[in-house]
């Protein structure tokens, strides 16, 4: 009935977290370190602002997801006029190397539940993403990157940095 947030994994555990409400008339009030990229990704369709909810993660995970740490990911998105595809968020941590983390895909997500082709121009829907590191991943700063994805499983090309995250060695 909701769309879910975020899951845990503690031993023998499954945990899942939902949101009671996702679209919005107005955008809420939001954390300091939010991002606000404003920018337009696809057609009709805007990243009005962003938060990364971990900015310090360890990159091996023993406890709650295991093996690896995941970083979660608010999106605001916004119609800024008709939206003629559905659209699905991609999210990276990235290095110079290439990607260190991409996003989880589940079923029963923002957009998913709302398709972005249904929207009326002005909505704003809250997207909760995690991003899933290798564990491997070297301890520094990352920018967290985000993109679409359209129905045919296509990327917009267009993307924005949503802030960064913090990579630390086994906690």
């Amino acid at each position: 009935r909701f769309p879910l947030v975020t899951e845990l994994y503690p031993t023998g555990i499954k945990l899942s977290g939902f949101a009671l409400q996702s679209q919005f008339v107005d955008l809420p009030p939001l954390g300091d370190d939010a991002f606000w990229p404003a920018t337009e990704l696809a057609p009709g369709l805007e990243l009005a602002a962003c938060e990364v909810l971990t900015p310090v993660v360890a990159a091996h995970e023993t406890i709650m997801h295991p093996p690896s740490g995941w970083v979660h990911v608010r999106l605001w998105w916004q119609a800024t006029g008709p939206i003629h595809d559905d659209y699905i968020a991609s999210a990276e941590v990235v290095g110079p190397e290439g990607a260190w983390g991409v996003r989880l895909y589940r079923d029963n997500e923002a957009l998913r539940r709302w398709p972005t082709s249904s929207w009326q121009p002005g909505t704003i829907t809250r997207d909760e993403i995690d991003i899933n590191l290798n564990p491997v991943t070297p301890a520094r700063t990352y920018p967290v990157r985000i993109g679409l994805t359209d129905s045919a499983g296509q990327t917009t090309g267009v993307f924005a940095e949503c802030g960064t995250v913090v990579v630390v060695s086994d906690q």
